[in-house]
């Protein structure tokens, strides 16, 4: 493997001293930096107009062209988000988003030195942040490392929380699709369009683009195969720690989230939505919570904004397509981290509070599973709620890996079970997002005392990747041997300091866990149908 690693970084040296060169691209001309890698980059391309004035919360509408050669060697801003809470664990480890703007809607590409006539895989990737942050710009998302293997990495931004989700009856009247919100997907389909009219003048092959993205981008990935919209725009995906199942309710229907949307005005003290549009950008972002009082006909509703089953551009949730086997017919790899929820559980908590807990998750299979792990102190307790948030995300990744495996489609499970190494770990494990450094080779972006085997984990990781992007199968040379997913053999790879195929651990949790996936992707069902009926 290090060999066959070696000989590819030959072909694209560390030192290049030529000039980066100038395409031709949608919207005119763009000229790159050339990277200390070697590679070629291009950020801060615009895939969109910018969505403000009139242009917030509707669909992307086309780049406005510019004239002459537009400068690509700086990020574009990141869209509108509040900065993570200072000294968290996640502004500590992947760095907070500042450079935030409206005018948000670009794209980076990192290409290998270019080859005229080349016809390189794609790896088109969406961050992560619960919906309401994130950005393409994050060092730890530089795509250098897996370019100089052999690949063009395109890194989107995509509108997050309010600007990217309001619903609103009235911003429904005026879409042609008589729907609101989803302009954050509607933004990930836009820029895999402009992947697929500019990818030739990377050297990249718009026939083979695969879409990848971790946490809310790994729940993208699952979105855009759902949705008819992004049909025929890629041809693998990869989820990590984004499995569309397992918690809560299921996502809102548009009557909901129009009912949010609607709550959010009177908070604002906006009658109109044109009155909203007028308002300063910053303005918005600290608004006001939402009265739950105004919401007489939906007392419960997610008060976030995320993601709607709209019946138009997401005809359905994901759980539900996936349960139907509607969902793109692409090679498909998914899979968690051994310790998912460490990050987010830093505390004991009380064994009541764990119960509460365990409850909202796994409903009627409560009493079931929490069989399997001690809560009799806080700290079995927190220990508990942990334990069980990773084995919740890992049979929502299996559940999605044995749906898509029923259809024929080549299917590939993972667990990430290595602890980056330094602080805290032995607190956070294999913690939500602990894979990235290891994925894009980023970790100069973590201050971590990086190991010998770290990077021997990091070249397996992208070795795997490489051969997914190309082909479909992350099998290939002297890697391990991964074994394709299916209901049967229930293996999975375990990513670590040895990687192996292994039997997935906990089946009968999992199984417990998974019946319970099932009633929630029948209730998620049954809801949406009923929504239809009353629109």
């Amino acid at each position: 493997m290090r060999l066959a690693l070696a000989l590819v970084l030959l072909c694209f040296p560390l030192v290049q001293t030529a000039a980066a060169e100038t395409l031709a691209i949608q919207g005119g001309l763009i000229h790159g930096t050339i990277e200390p890698s070697g590679v070629q980059s291009f950020k801060g391309i615009p895939f969109a107009a910018p969505p403000t004035g009139a242009l917030r919360w509707r669909q992307p509408a086309p780049v406005v062209a510019w004239t002459g050669v537009r400068d690509a060697g700086q990020f574009g801003h990141a869209c509108m988000q509040a900065p993570d809470r200072p000294g968290s664990f996640f502004e500590r480890e992947a760095s907070t988003t500042r450079d935030v703007s409206e005018d948000c809607l670009t794209l980076n590409v990192w290409t290998p030195p270019h080859l005229a006539g080349a016809h390189l895989p794609l790896l088109v990737w969406f961050y992560g942040g619960a919906w309401v942050a994130g950005a393409s710009s994050k060092p730890l998302y530089d795509g250098s490392a897996l370019a100089r293997l052999g690949m063009v990495v395109v890194t989107p931004n995509y509108r997050v929380g309010v600007f990217g989700f309001l619903a609103h009856p009235a911003l429904s009247a005026e879409s042609a699709s008589r729907s609101s919100g989803n302009y954050g997907l509607a933004d990930q389909v836009a820029a895999l369009r402009w992947v697929r009219a500019n990818a030739r003048a990377f050297g990249g092959d718009p026939a083979s683009v695969t879409i990848a993205g971790q946490s809310a981008g790994g729940l993208s990935v699952d979105f855009l195969m759902s949705m008819p919209s992004a049909k025929g725009l890629f041809a693998r995906a990869i989820v990590e720690s984004g499995a569309n199942v397992g918690a809560g309710p299921g996502y809102a229907t548009l009557s909901r989230a129009e009912t949010v949307g609607a709550a959010y005005l009177r908070n604002r003290g906006a009658r109109t939505i044109a009155e909203m549009r007028a308002l300063p950008a910053a303005t918005i972002l600290k608004s006001l919570p939402i009265d739950t009082t105004q919401m007489p006909t939906c007392p419960t509703c997610n008060l976030n904004f995320v993601p709607i089953i709209d019946s138009a551009i997401v005809p359905a949730a994901p759980s539900v397509v996936f349960a139907e086997h509607r969902e793109a017919a692409v090679p498909f790899m998914i899979g968690a981290t051994a310790n998912e929820a460490l990050p987010l559980y830093p505390h004991d908590v009380p064994p009541a509070s764990y119960a509460a807990w365990a409850t909202a998750l796994w409903g009627d299979q409560t009493k079931l599973l929490m069989h399997f792990y001690m809560y009799d102190t806080p700290q079995t307790a927190r220990r508990a709620m942990v334990q069980g948030a990773s084995d919740n995300s890992l049979a929502g990744a299996r559940y999605e890996a044995s749906q898509h495996a029923a259809t024929g489609l080549p299917t590939f499970l993972y667990r990430f079970q290595h602890a980056p190494p330094g602080r805290e770990s032995e607190i956070y494990g294999a913690f939500h997002g602990a894979e990235l450094a290891y994925v894009f080779g980023t970790f100069d972006a973590v201050k971590r005392p990086w190991t010998a085997d770290d990077h021997v984990i990091s070249q397996t990781f992208m070795s795997y990747w490489l051969n997914f992007v190309r082909n479909g199968d992350p099998n290939g040379g002297t890697l391990p041997h991964w074994d394709a997913y299916d209901a049967a053999g229930d293996s999975m790879m375990s990513l670590d300091t040895v990687s192996k195929s292994i039997p997935v651990p906990f089946p009968a949790r999992s199984t417990l866990i998974e019946q319970r996936l099932t009633r929630v992707t029948a209730d998620q069902e049954s809801e949406e149908r009923h929504s239809d009926r009353l629109r």
